[in-house]
């Protein structure tokens, strides 16, 4: 299938797929717990980024890497002027994913080594639902670092002059 197959095919569809070098494959649904989290971190982001120029997407905005992978990241800042095609993103400054069972290999291994490639972005982190525990993947210098956030601490988010705690992550959810 084509990229612009792909996008006919979405845009029709009743479900959300994300597409890989021509393959398309069917999303699942997220949890409650997955749910609380990705708007946690989208609310803070998005407060932070008001003002700014920079927009905050949740899980419906694509992705869009080269002509070979459309992704659905749980949530993406841009602060490119440039990024504003109606359908997906490429230049996100941040992505979070919230792992899931059926997501975490992947976001841990293709989806990691493909967002690691985009030049803008700043910081790659993968959230976990079942304790509190960030994943961060952060970008300085043109080199990338990795750390693990647990029980406290927090990322900085340059592109927005923020910084997201463990405590805003985790905001009403018991784990």
């Amino acid at each position: 299938m084509s990229l612009e197959e792909y996008f006919a095919f979405e845009r029709k569809s009743r479900r959300k797929h994300e597409f890989v070098n021509g393959a398309v494959y069917a999303m699942a649904g997220g949890s409650l717990t997955h749910n609380r989290i990705a708007l946690n971190i989208a609310g803070a982001l998005n407060g932070a980024a008001r003002g700014s120029g920079c927009q905050v997407f949740i899980a419906d905005v694509k992705l869009k890497i080269g002509d070979e992978r459309v992704y659905y990241p749980d949530v993406r800042v841009t602060c490119d002027p440039s990024d504003n095609n109606e359908l997906y993103v490429t230049r996100p400054c941040v992505l979070v994913e919230v792992l899931s069972p059926t997501t975490q290999r992947a976001d841990r291994t293709e989806k990691l080594e493909k967002h690691l490639e985009i030049p803008g972005l700043r910081l790659y982190a993968m959230v976990s639902p079942y304790r509190r525990q960030v994943e961060a993947y952060e970008r300085a210098n043109d080199r990338w670092g990795f750390r693990t956030l647990n029980e406290g601490g927090s990322l900085e988010i340059p592109c927005l002059a923020a910084s997201l705690s463990l405590d805003e992550v985790y905001q009403g959810i018991a784990i």
